[in-house]
C-alpha cells in the first residue's frame, strides 16, 4: 500500500470518529439557530485540526490546503493535500445520516491520491493513480451494463440559480420520459463514491458554485473505477464549465441526448 495512503486513511478515520462522536450524542442539534451553527463550524474545525495535524507529524514538510482553497502552483509545494472535513453539511445540521469526509493528495500537480469516508456506515473507498479503487479493501468498478433500461444518476440542486429555473425543469422532464431516475443525496463526495462503486450508474452536476478542485478525491475514484468525466465547455451557455457529467459511454449518451 502506498505509505502516504496509509496516513490519509489514518487521517479521515480519525476525524470520521470525531464527527461521529457529536452526530451520535446529538450535540449539535440545538434549537438556537445561532447555537446550532456555531456547534457545526466548530466540528468541522476540529475534525479538520485532527486530520491536519495527523499528517502533518509523519510529513511536516508537506502543504495542506485550507477549506475550499483552490491549489497552488508553486514549485516548492510538491505535495498538496485537500482536506473536505465534511461533505454533506446541511444533511449533517438535519440530523440525516448521509455524509463523508474526503481527502485528495496532488503530488508534482499530479492528483495521485483519493480517500472518501463514510464514518457512519465505516465505508472507506480510497483510490491510488494507476492501482484502480477499491471499498474498504476490494476493488471495485463502475457499472458498465450497457443495455439497463433504467438509469439512476445523482444530481445537484441547482436551484440557485432562478433565472434557468425553467431551463433544468425541462431537463429533468425529458430525463423521466426516458426512464432516467435521479437522486438528489445531499452528499457529493458519496455521489461519487457511490458511481465507482456501481451503486450510481451516472452523475450531473450544473451550475457548481465550486471549481472542480473541490471534488479531486471524487474525480480520482471516478477515473480509477472506469468511469468517464465530461463537461459542457461551449455545447451549451448556461452549462459551461460549472458543470460534470459522469457516467460510462451509453450512459452519457443517453443523458446527452435529453439536454
Amino acid at each position: 500500500m502506498h505509505p502516504i495512503l496509509n496516513i490519509a486513511i489514518r487521517a479521515a478515520r480519525k476525524g470520521g470518529n470525531a464527527i461521529n462522536y457529536d452526530f451520535d450524542n446529538q450535540n449539535i442539534f440545538l434549537k438556537n439557530k445561532i447555537e446550532h451553527f456555531k456547534k457545526v463550524e466548530k466540528t468541522i474545525f476540529f475534525s479538520y485540526k485532527i486530520m491536519k495535524n495527523i499528517i502533518l507529524k509523519t510529513y511536516p514538510d508537506h502543504y495542506i490546503c485550507k477549506i475550499n482553497e483552490k491549489i497552488k502552483k508553486n514549485k516548492e509545494k510538491k505535495i498538496q493535500w485537500i482536506i473536505n472535513p465534511l461533505n454533506g453539511i446541511e444533511n449533517f445540521k438535519n440530523n440525516l445520516p448521509h455524509f463523508c469526509i474526503s481527502i485528495a493528495v496532488i503530488i508534482n500537480f499530479r492528483l495521485e491520491i483519493s480517500v472518501i469516508y463514510d464514518p457512519l456506515k465505516n465505508e472507506l473507498f480510497t483510490a491510488v493513480q494507476g492501482r484502480g479503487a477499491q471499498l474498504n479493501g476490494y476493488r471495485i468498478r463502475c457499472n458498465n451494463d450497457h443495455v439497463q433500461k433504467n438509469i439512476i444518476i445523482a444530481i445537484n440542486k441547482p436551484f440557485n440559480s432562478q433565472q434557468h429555473i425553467t431551463y433544468y425543469q425541462k431537463i429533468f422532464k425529458n430525463f423521466a420520459l426516458e426512464n432516467i431516475h435521479f437522486r438528489c443525496t445531499g452528499s457529493k463526495m458519496l455521489d461519487f463514491a457511490y458511481f465507482s462503486s456501481g451503486r450510481l450508474d451516472g452523475l450531473f452536476y450544473f451550475n457548481l458554485e465550486n471549481t472542480w478542485d473541490n471534488y479531486m478525491a471524487g474525480i480520482l475514484q471516478v477515473q480509477e473505477s472506469g468511469g468517464l468525466i465530461r463537461n459542457f465547455f461551449e455545447e451549451n451557455i448556461l452549462l459551461k464549465k460549472k458543470s460534470m457529467l459522469v457516467g460510462n459511454s451509453s450512459c452519457l449518451k443517453k443523458v446527452f441526448k435529453n439536454i
